[in-house]
């Protein structure tokens, strides 16, 4: 891409920031929230996508938090193949953030799937639900990449 591209988790701190990484405490006493953005005055047509893992306890192997929804700008978003859409752009000069709220699987009490359309069953709950998951700490990993498009 010519001219310059700028992206990253927008700095809650200071909006005309973006960090290459973000560190959310106490995700699940509310939905962990945060902005991704970029700013560019290339024409180049773009497209920036992520894909987001479960929480996985941080030393207990074999236990995570399954992902129930993600949304994106507020609407419920959809994937392909795990992959969700940021932002697509072709025109040159352009910024934008979109907030992102990845919501846990807190409690089920019948079969349900994540957000990938994968099924979770009722009875393994003590794995996959915050409610009733392994005490400890968690990490959900958000990885996000740039791609040229035609």
């Amino acid at each position: 891409m010519g001219g310059f591209f700028r992206h990253g988790f927008v700095n809650p701190a200071d909006s005309s920031e973006f960090n290459s990484s973000l560190e959310i405490e106490d995700a699940f006493v509310s939905n962990p929230t945060f902005t991704y953005g970029y700013e560019t005055n290339t024409s180049t047509a773009f497209g920036i996508y992520m894909d987001v893992s479960d929480f996985i306890h941080d030393t207990t192997s074999g236990v995570a938090i399954k992902i129930e929804e993600v949304e994106i700008g507020g609407s419920p978003a959809s994937n392909v193949n795990g992959v969700y859409t940021l932002a697509l752009s072709s025109a040159a000069g352009l910024s934008e953030n979109v907030v992102i709220e990845i919501i846990p699987m807190k409690n089920i009490s019948t079969d349900t799937d994540d957000h990938l359309g994968d099924t979770i069953l009722s009875t393994e709950t003590t794995k996959f639900v915050n409610e009733e998951a392994t005490p400890g700490g968690y990490t959900s990993t958000v990885t996000v990449s740039v791609a040229t498009i035609s």
